[in-house]
């Protein structure tokens, strides 16, 4: 081919240097299906995707919520999300650290708890009366509830497991 056009002799290298730069240089002729070099230097060849970190998939639960980066979401409780219950949510996390949940392309309403504020001083248990009551109440059943697990588990690490939770509860 090179020697066709004229290009492949040995008394045009400078020809033949420009004949490659030109090849090289020129746009594709048709768009890339993944982002790549040739893509960026053509932006309207890239779709327009937010700024995301993040994109997860979560299922939500009947109680309309769902767990995410040791927090828990909830949705409010309307006609529209009760029937989300049991499926799949995309959570995105923004590059500012917010967090969307999305169904179908829809934007869901979210209030946010977050574990790692959950903890109840014990001042807090002495000054409520009412809160050291329901406190006690659910420990108790837990440790009945415990105690009806350890019946019928069958193995000795499953035991000697729920002996150590049962020993940091306490």
């Amino acid at each position: 081919l090179l020697e066709r056009q004229n290009i492949g002799n040995a008394s045009s290298p400078l020809r033949r240097a420009e004949h490659l730069r030109s090849r090289h240089n020129r746009p594709p002729a048709q768009a890339p299906r993944k982002s790549s070099p040739q893509a960026r230097r053509f932006p309207q060849l890239r779709k327009q995707v937010p700024q995301t970190e993040k994109q997860e998939t979560r299922k939500l639960s009947q109680s309309l919520s769902f767990n995410y980066q040791r927090q828990l979401f909830l949705v409010p409780d309307t006609e529209e999300t009760r029937l989300l219950a049991g499926q799949r949510l995309t959570v995105i996390e923004l590059s500012d650290g917010t967090v969307q949940a999305r169904h179908a392309g829809k934007l869901l309403p979210l209030t946010r708890f977050s574990k790692d504020d959950a903890e109840i001083t014990q001042g807090a248990i002495v000054s409520n009366k009412h809160l050291a009551g329901a406190l006690q109440v659910i420990k108790d059943r837990l440790a009945e509830k415990d105690v009806a697990k350890l019946a019928k588990l069958r193995t000795k690490r499953d035991k000697r497991l729920l002996e150590q939770r049962r020993a940091r509860v306490a």
